[in-house]
């Protein structure tokens, strides 16, 4: 009994306090900042407009491996700032048939929940013929959301966002 709460105890410390970015880019970087950091990975995406937009792809990493999978990065900043805010992780592609989306979805929930600990929310909604699964994970200075999307039409996606919490708006509140 003692030592099963020691290894939980030790499991629990293992967890991140807190987690102040993505890999070697923290909150706050300038792009050219992250572009140095990541050297020869990045590159310049084509710049997303329109008044929907609030963050603006910035850099991407086109071939990253997570566990089997082979993805790409998007390393955003809000509109209008040259701050690294947000990083956003998805395979490339959208026709991947359901199952497939499933099974990377469950492998990244457990991949993330080794890393980070249990998340702090989990929701599943339908709305027409659309499903949205998102599961959130909270630390001061980050906010982590593995998303799944399955449309009505067999078009889907699977990604992981990792975005800098607002704390002027967490001080406004």
């Amino acid at each position: 009994m003692c030592l099963v709460a020691v290894l939980i105890a030790a499991q629990l410390n293992a967890q991140p306090k807190d987690v102040d970015g993505w890999q070697n880019i923290k909150w706050g970087m300038s792009v050219a900042e992250a572009r140095a950091a990541l050297g020869s990975q990045a590159s310049e995406p084509t710049e997303e407009s329109g008044p929907n937009v609030v963050l603006i792809k910035r850099l991407l990493i086109e071939n990253i491996t997570i566990g089997d999978f082979l993805c790409k990065a998007a390393l955003q900043t809000k509109r209008g700032s040259d701050a690294i805010s947000a990083v956003t992780i998805s395979l490339p592609s959208m026709r991947d048939p359901p199952d497939h989306r499933g099974h990377v979805f469950d492998s990244l929930k457990r991949s993330l929940i080794e890393k980070y600990g249990q998340p702090k929310s989990e929701d599943r909604r339908a709305e027409g013929g659309d499903v949205e699964s998102i599961i959130l994970w909270t630390f001061p200075s980050t906010s982590i959301t593995l998303r799944r999307v399955e449309g009505s039409r067999g078009f889907g996606y699977v990604n992981i966002e990792y975005r800098a919490v607002d704390k002027k708006a967490i001080d406004a509140l």
